[in-house]
């Protein structure tokens, strides 16, 4: 559904977050001035991973999705079953994760549109952290909630949540200010210049010479750094943001 530049921002969240403390003062912005450029610099090194494990399942699939893998990185591999049940016109749905039969998380969650569903673990300095994400099928405006394995019959919901403005796209890289690996959130939110909305003054001033094409606009990937700490994700350094102009997509 989604061409052009939302190639480029599913592979690189208004904040509904409970402990993630980013502060957009404390953030650094970064132009790429040349239109339609799909090479732009990123904070981390190497490529995007992390993940070892993951399921997913799409619209209304009652009877579930089954993945046989190493979901809490023990060394043996559970078989986990996700499940989704929409309701209320793709605003609701009944989400289900089971790990060797036994019902791990069992929530009922509201968004804009849901119709995709994804539970994933990312392995951080030898621990695991396992992503439960649902929105569309770019997780546009999508939701991400984070939990720990205590065993593999246990998950440990972290005091921490994500709901985007853009893309949603989550992972583990290197990064290049810490030196270290951290898990990443990237937003990527598409900026329009037309249809009642307005770019940001610091992103007219670089890209004034395009203010009038209709068909034009900026993808502004903002990524955040967090570690694991506890039963919490804490923030690792401040939030970068770059920008890049291109075509309007949808």
């Amino acid at each position: 559904m989604k061409k052009g530049l939302k190639c480029l921002a599913t592979i690189t969240i208004c904040f509904s977050i409970l402990v993630m403390d980013c502060h957009y003062a404390e953030a650094k912005d970064y132009y790429d001035t040349v239109y339609g450029n799909y090479e732009y610099e990123v904070p981390y090194e190497g490529t995007q991973g992390g993940e070892i494990a993951s399921v997913y399942t799409m619209d209304d699939e009652k009877q579930g999705v089954i993945a046989e893998k190493d979901f809490n990185g023990d060394g043996k591999k559970e078989k986990v079953k996700l499940s989704l049940k929409l309701k209320n016109n793709y605003k609701k749905a009944k989400i289900t994760l089971k790990s060797n039969n036994k019902t791990l998380i069992n929530k009922t969650v509201t968004s804009g549109f849901i119709n995709h569903v994804s539970f994933s673990t990312y392995k951080l300095n030898g621990k695991c952290i396992s992503v439960l994400m649902y929105g569309d099928e770019d997780f546009e405006g999508g939701n991400a909630i984070f939990y720990r394995w205590k065993s593999s019959k246990k998950l440990v919901r972290l005091k921490s949540n994500y709901k985007a403005k853009g893309y949603l796209s989550i992972f583990i890289a290197k990064d290049k200010k810490l030196g270290k690996k951290v898990l990443y959130i990237c937003d990527a939110e598409q900026l329009y210049n037309l249809y009642g909305e307005t770019w940001p003054e610091n992103v007219l001033e670089k890209y004034k010479e395009y203010a009038d094409k209709e068909s034009t606009s900026v993808t502004k990937s903002t990524y955040y750094r967090f570690l694991l700490k506890d039963n919490h994700l804490e923030k690792a350094g401040a939030a970068d943001s770059y920008y890049r102009i291109g075509s309007a997509y949808d």
